[in-house]
């Protein structure tokens, strides 16, 4: 169980896992851009360490990434790129050194991505190639009207048709994820400074409208490097994960996907990701994870307070 410090839930290593272990079930690629020193959209040389292949995300995130993975798929015929989430204490302060602006890249400890509850991602088509949103991923302007990350940017330079295929691009893929989250029984905000940061909520509109069933990275403390293990390390090359570890991760992985189907099966989306797992036998800790993520969705919306709450 997570200990609390000063009123915050202090994160641990085993409140994350690696979204690499997904890759092979779901329509998910990783791209570390900030360990790529080559990569054109690397606007942070040196963050990270070159042998850092791995993108740590809260379990809490997980099932709406890979579930808005699904919905694009099938949908719009579109993978998703992650490209950041568990962003360190010590990450962000480097980051503060580079000098972009600062209502464009966070103070140390503030925002989601130091709790690993914020998503970089975007939309690639099947070979690879990236579906064309108007601008990249990380864009850093002078002045705050050239910010072409901003969701409501318009001033593209290009004719109204193209435009409009921007937008409708963009908000695709922000109703994929508002859609995911809301049937997995939690909430995402868009960042509205960049259309390719989805993270939970700081905290709850009021304190009537918070359920049970929904995270905010307000409740828990920043994350710092040092206090992760080595194998989770960004400034250094990380070291490989015990075996113990990685089982810990498979036993979980089992979980977030079984829930995530369940989702996807009461929203219609396609199942044929799946296996059926229904009448397999459960392990004691696999089968308290499935009732917890259960009675989640259930106090989401089968609640009365749910039922008069954000329409």
């Amino acid at each position: 169980m997570n200990k609390k410090q000063k009123n915050l839930i202090v994160l641990k290593a085993e409140d994350f896992l690696p979204l690499n272990i997904f890759r092979d079930k779901y329509p998910i690629h990783i791209d570390i851009v900030y360990a790529n020193l080559k990569h054109p959209d690397n606007r942070f040389p040196g963050l990270y360490h070159p042998k850092v292949t791995t993108l740590w995300m809260h379990e809490d995130y997980i099932p709406i990434a890979l579930l808005t993975s699904m919905i694009c798929k099938q949908f719009y015929g579109w993978e998703l790129k992650f490209y950041d989430c568990l962003r360190f204490v010590e990450d962000q302060k480097r980051m503060e050194s580079y000098n972009f602006r600062p209502d464009l890249v966070y103070k140390a400890g503030v925002g989601g991505h130091s709790r690993g509850m914020a998503g970089d991602f975007a939309p690639i088509y099947a070979n690879g190639v990236n579906v064309d949103l108007g601008t990249h991923f990380d864009v850093f302007p002078d002045k705050s009207r050239e910010n072409s990350s901003h969701r409501n940017f318009v001033d593209f330079g290009e004719n109204f048709p193209k435009i409009l295929e921007y937008r409708e691009r963009r908000n695709k893929l922000e109703t994929a994820i508002l859609f995911a989250a809301r049937a997995l029984g939690n909430r995402i905000f868009p960042l509205p400074v960049e259309f390719f940061d989805f993270r939970f909520y700081e905290a709850p509109d009021t304190p009537v409208d918070r359920t049970d069933g929904e995270t905010y990275f307000g409740d828990y403390a920043p994350v710092y490097e040092k206090d992760m293990p080595a194998y989770m390390h960004h400034s250094k090359e990380p070291e490989e994960a015990p075996s113990e570890v990685v089982e810990q991760w498979n036993r979980k992985r089992e979980a977030i996907e079984y829930h995530v189907e369940r989702a996807a099966a009461r929203e219609g989306i396609s199942r044929i990701l799946f296996h059926d797992s229904s009448s397999e036998e459960l392990p004691q800790e696999l089968h308290d994870y499935r009732q917890k993520m259960d009675l989640r969705y259930t106090q989401r919306y089968f609640t009365p307070q749910s039922q008069t709450a954000r329409r």
